[in-house]
């Protein structure tokens, strides 16, 4: 991630995201679970928002750099049967930069990965 943008990562998920997520602390959840501290999070793990199988089924397993670029470059193919409506991200450096962003949002306990030349998730 050592070339991610934050800023263009925010445009993005505004562009592509926030249609259905909320990106706010405390903001309620849309059609999808609230983005904000998200990165470290573990996956189906916000209180109170209806998780579909698919995603419960990675129970145990955290929101990491490499899980969220593996579930934005194919939602369906990292969980099959998931409700997410989104096809993919094919770009690698669209998804590092999102990735960027979402660790701007609330609270991770997950430190940023080391920075790579020209290494992105």
């Amino acid at each position: 991630m050592a070339h991610a943008d934050a800023q263009r990562g925010d445009a993005l998920v505004h562009q592509v995201c926030t249609n259905c997520h909320a990106v706010n602390d405390g903001a309620s959840d849309g059609v999808g679970p609230n983005l904000s501290g998200v990165v470290g999070r573990p996956i189906a793990g916000l209180s109170g928002y209806s998780y579909s199988q698919a995603l419960k089924a990675q129970h145990g397993h955290i929101w990491s750099d490499q899980a969220l670029s593996d579930w934005l470059t194919a939602p369906a193919r990292f969980a099959p049967g998931t409700r997410m409506s989104l096809v993919g991200l094919p770009d690698a450096a669209q998804r590092a930069d999102i990735i960027a962003y979402l660790r701007t949002l609330g609270e991770s306990d997950v430190p940023a990965p080391p920075a790579s030349p020209g290494v992105t998730p």
